[in-house]
């Protein structure tokens, strides 16, 4: 029990933060290849606006033939003659604008037959791929968008390239190092979740244990009040005869017994964590054999239909258990003939049907512990526990348990 909870603690735990940390990844990772995105269109833009070039820039002006030193004037901290604009001009980091001289594009217009080509900014695309790539762009529906590393705006007859593969290696680093340090994030929530996780879940574990042991305790202390309350009921019934007094006593002490076994066999049922005594059994022969000894009490109408030859790796005492409380939950509320089947397979289904005046649905309150239908409670039958223990029976050979009503036919169906 405690193992179990702390793993779904555990679960839970890495399913919320793993949530959180996607989520913040994927939202810094989209905005920075959106300003990957941004800044290339940026400079498309600039280059399709300034005559497929960077030259109206420097207001068509060149730096002076040799020059080697800085074109800031030493003394007065002015640009010398010539000496184009943007080049004593600083950025908003305070860095020299080398925009121009950084960008790698190639600029491509097609008029008609004629096509026109500037590759003189780039080295790693020949003027014939220019020429392939901006036909391929101009026969597209799309002004602007990715070719490979080459980010491109489509103006009119003219596509201009801008070669963006250190943008996006950048972005794509960034992605690897923020995705590597989510990981390392997760791995260390995990080991600390795990860590303290035994503390968190302590007291709700030490609660359920308390509340298991006072319904063992108590289960084995109404076994001795329900046998002298039936010896004493049959006492009275020699001496003075049966009476619609004694009868209803004896029908209570009934249904208290089966009520105390029940949540006997559940207490003990919630004590494995595992299934024991698992071996390989001839599934059908034993259903066969519990469903032959409920012939008389569901009367006629009551039919069996098994597979032959169905093998099941499970424990038989628990899987006849099984079909005996299914069978007694049809004994005491099934409103006409009962359908027992079996049906073999990679997992075996089986399942129990009979007529109910329950409304139709989903009825899987039935199996919690104690949960009962308007019918049960009308007729004052049963406690509630029988399909609750059904429930944790198939669950601890891993299985499905099902029940629903559709057209007046009551159904638990069961998928081993």
């Amino acid at each position: 029990m405690i193992k179990k909870l702390r793993i779904r603690f555990v679960a839970i735990a890495m399913a919320a933060v793993f949530a959180v940390l996607f989520v913040i990844m994927l939202v810094i990772n989209l905005i920075n290849y959106s300003n990957v995105r941004t800044q290339a269109d940026d400079l498309t833009y600039k280059i399709a606006t300034h005559s497929g070039g960077f030259d109206r820039f420097f207001d068509g002006t060149t730096p002076p033939e040799g020059q080697t030193t800085s074109p800031l004037d030493a003394e007065q901290g002015q640009p010398q003659e010539g000496t184009p604009p943007d080049f004593g001009r600083t950025d908003r980091e305070g860095k020299r604008d080398e925009t121009p001289f950084e960008t790698r594009f190639f600029v491509v217009t097609v008029e008609g037959d004629q096509v026109t080509t500037n590759t003189s900014q780039i080295a790693a695309v020949s003027e014939d791929e220019a020429v392939a790539m901006a036909q391929k762009a101009l026969a597209g529906n799309k002004t602007k968008g990715y070719q490979g590393v080459y980010r491109y705006l489509v103006d009119g007859d003219t596509v201009i390239f801008v070669d963006c593969t250190r943008q996006l290696d950048y972005a794509k680093t960034f992605l690897i190092i923020s995705l590597c340090t989510a990981a390392g994030g997760l791995l260390a929530v995990f080991a600390l979740v795990v860590l303290f996780s035994g503390k968190v879940v302590k007291p709700f574990v030490q609660n359920y244990e308390r509340q298991k042991r006072f319904v063992t305790e108590a289960s084995h202390e109404l076994k001795t009040p329900l046998t002298i309350i039936s010896a004493n009921n049959e006492l009275v019934e020699i001496e003075a005869g049966e009476s619609d007094f004694t009868h209803a006593i004896s029908k209570q002490v009934e249904r208290m017994t089966v009520m105390v076994k029940n949540m006997t066999a559940l207490a003990r049922l919630d004590e494995m964590d595992i299934l024991k005594d698992k071996a390989e059994f001839d599934l059908s022969a034993a259903i066969d054999d519990v469903a032959s000894t409920f012939q008389a009490p569901l009367g006629e109408g009551y039919s069996v239909k098994i597979d032959e030859g169905v093998r099941y790796l499970g424990n038989e005492s628990l899987i006849r258990q099984l079909t005996s409380v299914l069978l007694d939950n049809a004994v005491k509320y099934a409103e006409g003939p009962t359908t027992l089947s079996l049906v073999g397979g990679k997992h075996p289904v089986l399942t129990v049907s009979n007529p109910s005046s329950d409304s139709d649905g989903d009825h899987s309150a039935y199996l919690d512990r104690f949960g009962r239908g308007e019918q049960a409670r009308a007729k004052g039958e049963g406690s509630g526990i029988g399909l609750a223990l059904a429930k944790e029976i198939v669950s601890l050979h891993h299985g499905k348990i099902e029940v629903f009503q559709q057209k007046g036919i009551f159904t638990v169906r069961i998928i081993l």
